[in-house]
């Protein structure tokens, strides 16, 4: 199954690792800094028009990925749960 993260970028549910909140997950120094260097590695892609409200870091043939989602991570769990149902 596929889960849409927001601005039609979808990805595969089974290469999620983890999903986010950005307000509550990234707040203490070891998460920002983990955001900075995986930006500064170029892991990051930034699919938000708006503000961010989530973080999903993903791995798909032994390439990390992490995207800064548009939608909240309570809605994506949600859309994740009801696909594998």
């Amino acid at each position: 199954m596929y889960i849409q993260l927001g601005n039609e970028v979808s990805i595969r549910a089974e290469d999620i690792i983890g999903i986010f909140d950005i307000n509550t997950a990234f707040q203490c120094k070891d998460s920002s800094d983990f955001l900075s260097i995986s930006d500064e590695e170029g892991f990051i892609h930034n699919i938000c028009n708006t503000s961010i409200k989530s973080v999903v870091i993903t791995e798909v043939d032994n390439n990390s990925r992490i995207f800064l989602s548009p939608i909240s991570s309570h809605t994506l769990i949600r859309r994740l749960d009801g696909d594998m149902i």
